[in-house]
């Protein structure tokens, strides 16, 4: 089985595959469902986020599914 850092937002409950995990994020079993980050940019830099909400924002990390 597949295994990746997993995070979800909260705002649009998209779980995503995390493109910048803590240092200690366990990788947990890809369900199927997860989509890709997107690279975005603001006025702070660029950074990964949902690619629905268009920020980091509301990201989470998934400890267990």
């Amino acid at each position: 089985m597949e295994r990746d850092y997993l995070c979800k937002c909260n705002n649009c409950d998209t779980i995503l595959i995390d493109r910048n995990p803590q240092f200690d994020a366990p990788e947990l079993p890809l369900q199927g469902n997860e989509e890709q980050m997107e690279w975005l940019e603001d006025e702070d830099g660029q950074f990964w986020g949902c690619p629905h909400c268009k920020t980091d924002d509301y990201l989470v990390d998934l400890p267990t599914l």
